[in-house]
């Protein structure tokens, strides 16, 4: 230790010594004074006893209490150190006393004056010239921006910390930022980021031999891979944590055995998963830490939840920690417990006792100041009103849940945001729920539009997490104006919501501010109507536009909502009228169900397996032959997945007479019914003109097919076709991904045979393996394309999963296809799985061959899924290629016509 360190605790020490002697009485006037001003006429009468050895020994008493979850004398020790400090003018000492204060709300979760007291801590600390202590603020800052769903103020907060903490040079401070803004990217999905955060930090610790933080790092890496579906990577980090010398903190030992119990949980090793949930429990009893108690508790309901035989005791378990919660005033652990707890007396068939606790849920919601708390807690009253059949009440319980979700969405997504909005995939249930209920009541075009909500919502909140730029055409003024406008509509809602039986003038507000939020985005798209289809934020479709997206009485669109319980489909076809007609059918399969089902039959697809018949016949039952009716001559249907069913190829599931699907129908896949309409109107107005093909093969030797595959390509859109339009190949050296990126705008057609790596947690960040210079990586990602302003009509993928992504509740398949879709491409070929090289390059030859007949026709391209399907059947007729796997994994997204 440095002599000026050893001079500065001694100072310290005898300080606190000379004052320990000094009467109590002082102390416990300040402590009891009932407000500021009382304290500060105390401080000015106490005269030479109001020093620098009074505020250090009552923020040490408020520490004391703060770390046995004394939050009440916590807070009286901390507002009267402050009020020495303030006396003193001692900015330093100002600034972490309003940290210690800050916790004291932080952790009873009370965000909005834990928020306001650790900016003031910056601005003291930032007075006093303490770095130190405002990079400490500036990430407790973020950690409370982050638990009220507000990411990108998160990151924001993080980032700042950062540049602090790098002028500092204090390598700990360093560690400390890049695991904060790990976390972050985490949250967001950018596990790729996190991941390179998380390295950099325990470079950092591991430097500076710092165990507190290595324990830190290590404990993160572990949620990192546990949230990224490796449960067993993410024990290995544990068990790394275990080796390293015995954790002196309590508190992060309990921290501990509760990340422990959910790696066990994923693991499915329930008996360890309890044992290290009760550990943790034992110890936060042991310390007093009535915060720790309460998620050790949740999180053991959680795991009994699990097991119908222990729903009693996970119920009990939620109690113990109900009692904990309201004591210490944790409004946002309360209000998520008493909806959960609900949620499991609904399970017991308690509708009584559920209605009960969700209403107090609805009330004390508001309070936490996080969206998400308040949707689901509507979402759950609207559960419990449908179960005890009051069906008006739990109608406007979904609306408010809904209208929640769609004003805190808009006002996050403003402007350009790196962080995914804060709704998870349960939020779709409100959706779901009141779309099952309008088809009750015979209103299918109100269920239709719920559904698209629900999937455009979900498609906006998956771009956001890829970093993308969805407003570049908007001027600042107007992303502005839609900011402000977007908070004035959350907070109306907010205070609507706020109130179990609101006024009409609370009503009026909110209506006013909606209003002039749809009013004003009204005005931008029709100034800017490419906003819409990039934002995900179209009209929903109605009946009468839905006609423009089924050209004739051949075609037909069936469209899947997929839920816990049960899948909702929708069939339009043209009546005999011309107008739009619907069908619709509630289906006993769950997502679980079908997720199984699904699995199965992709499996016996990969290995070739001849049995694949049996499921392919039986999800042809479940799911096709529903509508048989509506199918009959049909030649071409449009399929709008969601959840499980992005996995499934229809194409091959197998008809009563033994056909597969796309021997007789042409298929193609789109995201939404409203997002087909859009590519429509890209599709109709795209130019009929131009150079046909870009085709850009591999960089490297090691897939020679698919060389060979873009050459052949050049010799058929050659000079001598008949579109006469010619084509330009990108092998090896040439295939730069920035010169792909310069010249692709230009090109009626955008063909690429390379490896394709998927990012299952991230599929913006998936990408297309090309070759590298000074201006780029050689790794074209998603989330690049959707920057560019392409005019093609048609791209085609040749390459290994490249339609797999993440999919969501609702949301569908994000990825490649997604990508090139919104950067102005209204049809795309991808695959779904590995596919055979050899086969691929054949069926990717008869498939060109086709549309280039289309091309010699004016206007523009024509009959894509229906190339798709010929080119299949090419090879359904070639002996080697019959099974699907060779020919069932390559699908077309968006406008198939």
């Amino acid at each position: 230790m440095s002599r000026p360190a050893v001079l500065s605790l001694s100072l310290l020490s005898l300080s606190l010594l000379v004052y320990a002697q000094a009467p109590a009485e002082l102390i416990e006037r300040l402590e009891s004074a009932p407000t500021n001003e009382d304290r500060m006429r105390i401080v000015e009468g106490a005269g030479a006893d109001a020093n620098t050895a009074l505020v250090d020994l009552l923020q040490k008493r408020a520490d004391d209490f703060l770390a046995r979850s004394d939050y009440p004398h916590a807070t009286k020790s901390g507002l009267a150190a402050l009020a020495v400090a303030e006396r003193l003018h001692d900015s330093a000492r100002i600034g972490r006393i309003y940290y210690s204060l800050g916790q004291v709300y932080y952790l009873q979760g009370q965000m909005g004056p834990a928020l306001e007291l650790f900016r003031k801590g910056v601005e003291a600390a930032e007075a006093a010239g303490g770095k130190r202590q405002a990079v400490l603020l500036l990430r407790r800052i973020a950690a409370s921006q982050f638990s009220l769903g507000n990411l990108p103020a998160a990151l924001e907060a993080d980032q700042r910390g950062m540049e602090v903490a790098r002028e500092t040079g204090d390598p700990g401070l360093l560690a400390l930022m890049s695991t904060g803004l790990g976390g972050d990217y985490m949250e967001v999905g950018q596990y790729r980021k996190a991941a390179e955060m998380y390295d950099e930090a325990w470079r950092l610790a591991d430097a500076s031999h710092n165990e507190y933080l290595q324990r830190f790092i290590l404990k993160n890496l572990a949620v990192l891979y546990r949230n990224q579906g490796d449960p067993t990577l993410a024990l290995s980090y544990l068990e790394r944590v275990q080796k390293m010398p015995p954790d002196t903190d309590q508190h992060d030992r309990a921290d501990n055995l509760r990340i422990l119990s959910l790696v066990y949980d994923a693991l499915g090793r329930e008996a360890q998963a309890i044992q290290a949930v009760n550990g943790a429990l034992q110890i936060a009893h042991e310390t007093g830490d009535g915060r720790a108690e309460v998620m050790a508790r949740v999180e053991l309901a959680w795991i009994l939840h699990k097991k119908k035989a222990t729903l009693r005791d996970a119920v009990n378990e939620l109690e113990k920690a109900l009692e904990i919660s309201r004591r210490l005033q944790l409004s946002h652990s309360t209000a998520t417990i008493l909806r959960q707890s609900a949620w499991f007396l609904l399970d017991l068939g308690e509708s009584g006792r559920a209605l009960a606790l969700v209403e107090e849920a609805v009330d004390l919601a508001p309070q936490t100041s996080n969206p998400n708390i308040l949707a689901g807690a509507l979402n759950a009253a609207g559960h419990v009103y449908r179960r005890l059949n009051r069906r008006e009440d739990a109608e406007s319980a979904f609306r408010r849940a809904i209208a929640t979700t769609e004003a805190w969405r808009g006002q996050l997504a403003g402007g350009e945001q790196d962080a995914r909005a804060f709704i998870s995939d349960q939020a779709s249930n409100e959706y779901h729920e009141l779309l099952v209920m309008r088809a009750e009541d015979g209103d299918l075009e109100g269920a239709i539009q719920l559904a698209e909500r629900a999937k455009a919502r979900q498609l906006l909140d998956s771009l956001a997490q890829g970093h993308v730029e969805t407003m570049a055409v908007m001027s600042e003024a107007e992303k502005l104006r839609e900011q402000e406008l977007s908070r004035e509509a959350a907070k109306a809602n907010a205070a609507l919501a706020g109130h179990t039986r609101p006024d009409a003038k609370l009503i009026a507000q909110f209506e006013k501010s909606a209003g002039d939020l749809e009013a004003f985005r009204a005005r931008i798209y029709s100034t800017h109507p490419e906003l819409k289809v990039h934002r995900g934020e179209s009209d929903p479709v109605t009946l009468e536009q839905a006609k423009a997206i089924l050209p004739g009485r051949q075609s037909l669109l069936l469209e899947f909502v997929v839920d816990d319980d049960w899948t909702a489909a929708f069939a339009l076809e043209r009546g005999d009228a011309g107008n739009a007609v619907v069908s619709f059918k509630l289906l006993a399969l769950g997502s679980d169900q079908l997720q199984n089902q699904i699995e199965k039959f992709r499996h016996s697809l990969a290995t070739r397996d001849l049995a694949y018949r049996t499921s392919a016949e039986l999800l042809y039952r479940e799911l096709l032959a529903p509508f048989r009716n509506q199918m009959k001559n049909k030649k071409i249907v449009g399929i709008v997945p969601d959840g499980p069913l992005w996995n499934l190829p229809f194409q091959a599931l197998v008809t009563p007479d033994g056909k597969h699907v796309i021997e007789q129908l042409a298929v193609f896949y789109a995201p939404s019914l409203t997002t087909l309409r859009e590519t429509g109107r890209l599709h109709r107005t795209a130019p009929s003109g131009g150079p046909t093909l870009l085709a850009i093969g591999p960089a490297r030797s090691d897939i020679p097919l698919a060389a060979a595959e873009v050459r052949e390509l050049a010799r058929l859109y050659g000079s001598g076709s008949p579109s006469g339009s010619g084509a330009k190949v990108l092998t090896g050296d040439e295939a730069l991904e920035t010169r792909w990126k310069q010249e692709a705008p230009g090109y009626r057609i955008l063909h690429v045979a390379t490896h394709g790596i998927l990012n299952g947690n991230n599929p913006m960040f998936s990408y297309l393996e090309l070759k590298a210079d000074s201006a780029s990586d050689g790794m074209l990602e998603a989330r690049e394309i959707l920057d560019l302003d392409l005019h093609a009509e048609l791209a085609v993928l040749s390459a290994c999963e490249t339609a797999r992504g993440e999919t969501r509740s609702g949301e569908g398949l994000v990825g490649m296809g997604w990508a090139l879709i919104m950067a102005g491409t209204p049809s795309v070929v991808v695959s779904q799985w590995k596919v055979d090289s050899a086969s691929t390059t054949q069926l990717m030859l008869a498939f060109h061959r086709d549309v280039q007949k289309g091309l010699a026709r004016p206007g523009p391209l024509q009959g894509k899924a229906e190339s798709l399907r010929r080119a299949a059947n090419e090879l359904i007729r070639t002996p080697q290629y019959q099974h699907p796997f060779y020919w069932a994994g390559f699908q077309l997204l968006g406008d198939g016509y």
